[in-house]
């Protein structure tokens, strides 16, 4: 009886490591969403938005998020510039350009940004690289969008620029 009840302990422990291991949903979700942006030839890395502190709180403002970044290689360096998502209207877009902060007025990028999917919370343009700041609460869908919308904003920021 002894030797049944160590060994049960023993097997319970292992499994108990072993799925102690393993990704929760919500990781392997994210890592689904990864794989599928860097098959679409984008990159997906770790940033620091660095919204100021007028647009949010302090503390989300010094936060690491993960970045959804396209890189141009073929063209001119991109003006930079930072859009923020108001975190009280989804609809409502901040532009920072080189510290002063004012709302998107024009109405082509303003549609451009709106067309992200909501969990975006901003979109940082400068050099080659445009990077969407991305909260991976949505479907893999969204990652398409997310290409499509950055796409069309370079676009738009070159005809601009």
């Amino acid at each position: 009886m002894m030797t049944t009840l160590i060994i049960v302990i023993v097997i319970v422990a292992s499994l108990g490591s072993v799925f102690w291991v393993l990704p929760a949903p919500h990781e392997r979700k994210r890592m689904r969403f990864r794989q599928a942006a860097i098959s679409q030839g984008m990159s997906v890395q770790f940033v620091k938005p660095e919204i100021p502190p007028a647009l949010t709180n302090k503390v989300a403002s010094q936060a690491y998020c993960i970045g959804y970044r396209l890189t141009f290689h073929d063209s001119k360096p991109l003006t930079s510039i930072r859009f923020f998502r108001s975190e009280s209207e989804s609809t409502h877009w901040w532009q920072d350009n080189r510290g002063s902060q004012q709302p998107v007025a024009e109405e082509h990028l303003l549609a451009t940004l709106n067309a992200l999917p909501d969990d975006v919370r901003a979109v940082m343009v400068g050099g080659p690289c445009i990077t969407a700041i991305w909260q991976e609460r949505g479907e893999e869908t969204d990652i398409e969008q997310i290409k499509r919308q950055l796409v069309s904003l370079t676009d738009q920021l070159m005809v601009v620029g």
